[in-house]
């Protein structure tokens, strides 16, 4: 599939739909709005996740530059006590809330992490609830790796210290 005009001069983006103000982000016959949305596509493509584009017609959401430094936070262990699920030191489980999780696309992605690093074992996405649950090993990604991971394909986790003060269930 490539981009479809959306209506007379419109072309859209070929990973989340978005208008394409020009051609300055382009991969052959795709045409997408932003370099965020072109990393991604390229992202899923080079680790046989190309079938994510089945599965909608613009499945995507809009992709962003992601720093790790942004979140090295999360790997303190005083955070991470109070956010992982579970950890034995060689394997955690953590669960975020990710607004951007909208169709089956994206559970489909979600589930699919482990193709995208070694360090992350299965991902399990709560669609009603809008959440993921992922195990990893902590010695291959570090926590705050799993989240820029997430961020540099559009689904950034909504992390407030309200909710780390929550329970878990």
């Amino acid at each position: 599939a490539t981009a479809r005009a959306t209506s007379p001069g419109r072309v859209s983006c070929f990973h989340c739909g978005d208008a394409c103000p020009n051609a300055a982000f382009a991969s052959g016959e795709k045409c997408f709005c932003c370099q965020g949305c072109l990393i991604v596509h390229d992202l899923l493509a080079e680790n046989g996740l190309g079938h994510f584009y089945d599965l909608n017609q613009h499945p995507g959401v809009r992709g962003r530059s992601a720093k790790r430094e942004q979140w090295a936070y999360l790997d303190q262990p005083a955070i991470q006590q109070r956010l992982l699920d579970f950890t034995d030191g060689t394997q955690s489980r953590v669960t975020f809330r990710i607004p951007a999780i909208h169709c089956i696309a994206c559970v489909w992605l979600l589930e699919n992490l482990f193709r995208l690093h070694p360090g992350i074992g299965n991902s399990e996405v709560n669609f009603l609830k809008r959440e993921v649950a992922i195990c990893f090993a902590p010695q291959n990604i570090a926590l705050s790796e799993v989240v820029t991971l997430l961020a540099s394909i559009g689904y950034e986790p909504a992390l407030t210290l309200g909710e780390l003060d929550q329970p878990k269930a």
